[in-house]
C-alpha cells in the first residue's frame, strides 16, 4: 500500500542512479592498490545506493556506462536527465559514492519537487549529492556549461537554480573520492557500519580518536597501518 501510495503521489517523479559500474569506477578512483579489492569497495558503496534509491519507493533508474551516451561527464549526464524528461516532469539524481544519501533525502527532494523548488544536496568539497530537477525549469544547454568536476560545481549549481526557482537546499553529506574520505564523523549506525566495512577492505587499523562536540561524543578515525605484525627491531 505504501508503495503504491507513494508512487501515485510521486508519478512524475523519478530517481536516477547516475555512476559508473564499480569495475569502471575503480578505474579512476584508486582507493586500494589491489584491484580487485578496490572494485570490491565501489560494489558495496554502489550497492548501498541501490538499497536507498529502491527503499524510497519511487520510480527509479540506474544508469552506468553501458547507457551513458557522450563524450564528455557534462554531456552524459545532461543526455540523461534530457532522456529522463521524455516520460517524467520532475528527475532527482544522485551518485554511488554518497554513503550518507538516505531515503528522506530523496524523499524531501521528491516533496520539494513537488511544491515548486529545485533541489540540491552539497557535497561538503564542493560538489553535490544530489540534483532535483523540474522539467519546467530545464535548460540542457546551461546545464551542461556548469563547472562540472570541480569544486567549484556546487556553489555554481545552487546559484544557477535559484537563478529559475525557489531552491531546497539539503544537509551537506561527504563524498568518497580518495582513501581519506572513509575517515569521517557520522551518527548514524548504518553508515557507521558501511565505513567500518570499507576500512576493513582496506585493510586498516580503525584508531578511534573522541572528544565532545556540542554535547556529543564524536568517534573519527585516523588512517591505520594495515593488518599485519610490526618489523623486526
Amino acid at each position: 500500500m505504501i508503495v503504491l501510495y507513494l508512487r501515485r503521489v510521486f508519478k512524475d517523479t523519478c530517481v536516477i542512479l547516475f555512476s559508473r559500474s564499480p569495475e569502471e569506477e575503480s578505474r579512476f578512483k584508486r582507493l586500494h592498490r589491489l584491484k580487485q579489492r578496490n572494485i570490491l569497495i565501489h560494489k558495496k558503496l554502489r550497492n548501498r545506493s541501490i538499497q536507498i534509491v529502491q527503499a524510497s519507493k519511487l520510480a527509479y533508474q540506474v544508469i552506468d556506462e553501458t547507457k551513458q551516451s557522450g563524450g564528455q561527464f557534462s554531456d552524459k549526464i545532461t543526455s540523461t536527465i534530457t532522456q529522463a524528461f521524455q516520460s517524467f516532469k520532475h528527475v532527482i539524481v544522485v551518485g554511488s559514492d554518497c554513503p550518507e544519501l538516505s531515503v528522506s533525502d530523496i524523499t524531501q527532494a521528491a516533496q520539494s519537487l513537488s511544491d515548486a523548488k529545485q533541489v540540491i544536496g552539497l557535497e561538503q568539497k564542493g560538489g553535490a549529492f544530489l540534483i532535483g530537477l523540474r522539467k519546467l525549469d530545464w535548460n540542457p544547454e546551461e546545464f551542461a556549461n556548469l563547472a562540472w568536476n570541480t569544486k567549484q560545481l556546487g556553489a555554481q549549481l545552487l546559484h544557477w537554480m535559484k537563478c529559475q526557482s525557489d531552491v531546497c537546499v539539503l544537509d551537506s553529506k561527504h563524498d568518497i573520492n580518495q582513501t581519506s574520505d572513509l575517515y569521517f564523523t557520522s551518527f548514524r549506525a548504518d553508515v557507521k557500519r558501511l565505513i567500518l566495512i570499507l576500512q576493513n577492505i582496506l585493510e586498516v587499523y580503525p584508531i578511534a580518536i573522541s572528544r565532545q562536540e556540542q554535547g556529543h561524543r564524536v568517534v573519527w578515525y585516523t588512517t591505520g597501518v594495515q593488518f599485519r605484525g610490526p618489523p623486526v627491531l
